[in-house]
Formats: C-alpha cells, sequence, structure tokens
C-alpha cells in the first residue's frame, strides 16, 4: 500500500504541472511566434525541491516591449543548466496573443524556429 501511495503522490507531482503546460500549448498552438530574448537566468536549489529552471525574456510586437518568464523543473542540476545555455545561446522563439500581445508562451522543445 505505501508503495502505490508513493506512485500516486509522484505522478501527481510530475503529472499536474505537464498536462497543464501541454493544455496550454495546445490552446497556444495557432498564436504566432516571435523572436524573443533571454534578459536573466537561474537554476535554483533548494533541499526540498528537485532543480527549478527560472528564465526572463523579453519581445516587441509592432514597436511595444513585453516581457515573460519560463519555469521548469528538472530531476538534475546539470540538465537545468544545460537548458538554461541552450536558451541564452538560442534562437528563443515565444508564442503570443495577438489580442492581448503581453500574454505570451514559451515552450523551448517544440518552438525552436519562426
Amino acid at each position: 500500500m505505501p508503495v502505490l501511495l508513493f506512485a500516486i503522490v509522484l505522478a501527481a507531482a510530475y503529472g499536474i504541472p505537464r498536462a497543464q503546460r501541454r493544455w496550454r500549448e495546445k490552446r497556444t498552438r495557432q498564436w504566432p511566434r516571435i523572436p524573443a530574448s533571454v534578459e536573466s537566468g537561474m537554476v535554483v536549489m533548494d533541499s526540498d525541491n528537485p532543480p527549478l529552471l527560472e528564465v526572463s525574456f523579453s519581445y516587441q510586437v509592432e514597436g511595444h516591449h513585453f516581457s515573460g518568464t519560463y519555469t521548469e523543473e528538472f530531476l538534475y542540476r546539470a540538465e537545468a543548466e544545460q537548458m538554461l545555455g541552450s536558451l541564452r545561446k538560442g534562437p528563443l522563439f515565444v508564442r503570443y496573443n495577438t489580442a492581448k500581445p503581453e500574454e505570451c508562451f514559451m515552450d523551448p522543445y517544440h518552438d525552436l524556429r519562426a
């Protein structure tokens, strides 16, 4: 019984954020992609939580400047550091809502080019 409970908790901890991200990815699929720039990034280490990548980025739509954040948990710090390096190297693209350009979504695994 404890093993089953552990499996359920683990699935919820990793499955729910991924499901939310997948839903948002589908919802934003039709939004246009635009180049973005990493403004800052870091890997947050906490003894009670897995490594967390936090990236702030900016983009421009019709001459207006906007910013957003991207966060992702990793199992290992080295993976998070590698992703941060990749995002800094670029190219980086975000999707934005044409009706509300301040609303954006970044998916570094799928939006690799414009």
